[in-house]
């Protein structure tokens, strides 16, 4: 990816710094659908414009890129609804990759980007991409499962987001939620954009099916309610299967607050 980076640099030399980010996510999606197609044993044989897609509760055959953009946007979106009610100045990704959702975000809703991430390789690119643009992001090399986050908030108010990256951890119990919030500054907001298995038809019966075989996380929404009994926090949005790029492993759109502070800033979704 660092490479990949250099030779856009070089291959775009008259593009500005704003657009010199977004063009880079551009062509990373493009090498990933390109390597799917190489790989048919691992992939089956991919049609980009004929991709199994899912949007709430049916099945399409569509364009993966135009659906991989309508779900970039969706991330976009809903950090954007909540730095318009005013209540944070930060957003935290816990399991930023190669910093995709960071560099959308920054570029888009004016407010900080920070990862948590453990590959030391994507905390260098979105370092190297920050320091080579200014775009306000950065990544550190973190386990948000046992590491303190808030202070990568910098005594600013800040959002907790996952997107697709706790469906890999097969256990999250509600003590992972009281930690955070017990953390000198908890965060203002729970960002959660998972395939979190609210219940349903055959469809949600057929998605957890889906997360069993592939040893995803299939417990989080039963998480998040025991921290809603326990009155640690407040849903204020929940939207099941909105699209699922995977048609099986759909996006579900997760918000909540810390109960002690429903009052202040309040997120009216």
């Amino acid at each position: 990816m660092k490479r990949l980076w250099g030779r856009h640099k070089q291959s775009v030399p008259n593009l500005s710094p704003a657009l010199l980010p977004l063009s880079f996510v551009h062509k990373l999606n493009r090498q990933n659908w390109a390597q799917m197609q190489a790989l048919p044993g691992v992939y089956g044989q991919v049609d980009l414009d004929r991709f199994l897609l899912s949007f709430q509760d049916e099945l399409y055959e569509g364009s993966l890129p135009v659906a991989e953009a309508f779900f970039r946007q969706l991330v976009v979106q809903t950090v954007q609804r909540v730095v318009d009610r005013g209540a944070i100045r930060v957003v935290v990704e816990l399991g930023c990759g190669a910093g995709i959702n960071l560099i959308n975000i920054a570029a888009n809703c004016a407010i900080r980007a920070v990862g948590c991430e453990l590959s030391p390789a994507a905390v260098s690119l979105i370092g190297e991409i920050a320091s080579d643009t200014g775009l306000p992001i950065e990544a550190v090399r973190r386990n948000y499962m046992k590491d303190s986050i808030s202070d990568l908030a910098k005594g600013e108010d800040w959002g907790l987001m996952t997107v697709h990256s706790i469906e890999q951890t097969p256990e999250i119990d509600v003590s992972w939620i009281e930690r955070i919030l017990d953390e000198e500054l908890p965060p203002k907001v729970g960002i959660h954009m998972e395939p979190l298995h609210v219940p349903g038809g055959q469809f949600a019966a057929e998605c957890k099916r889906y997360a069993e075989i592939n040893d995803y996380n299939r417990e989080f929404m039963a998480t998040i309610r025991s921290a809603e009994a326990k009155g640690l926090i407040e849903v204020v949005a929940l939207d099941p299967r909105i699209i699922g790029s995977q048609a099986h492993n759909p996006t579900t759109l997760l918000v909540w607050r810390p109960r002690e502070r429903s009052t202040e800033n309040s997120i009216a979704w």
